[in-house]
């Protein structure tokens, strides 16, 4: 659901060429880390138990 969220807002701010690409681009890799990131805490977590 918050991927799709963010894509409809990349594709707005694309539109309007407000954000360069390259910009956007590294946005979405950093979001990527962090969902991993956080997978990786959840699996430990869960391990754990």
């Amino acid at each position: 659901m918050m991927r799709r969220k963010f894509f409809l807002m990349l594709k707005k701010n694309f539109k309007m060429k407000k954000i360069p690409f390259e910009m956007l681009l590294k946005i979405y890799i950093m979001m990527k880390q962090k969902m991993l990131v956080l997978k990786v805490k959840k699996n430990i977590v869960t391990k754990m138990r």
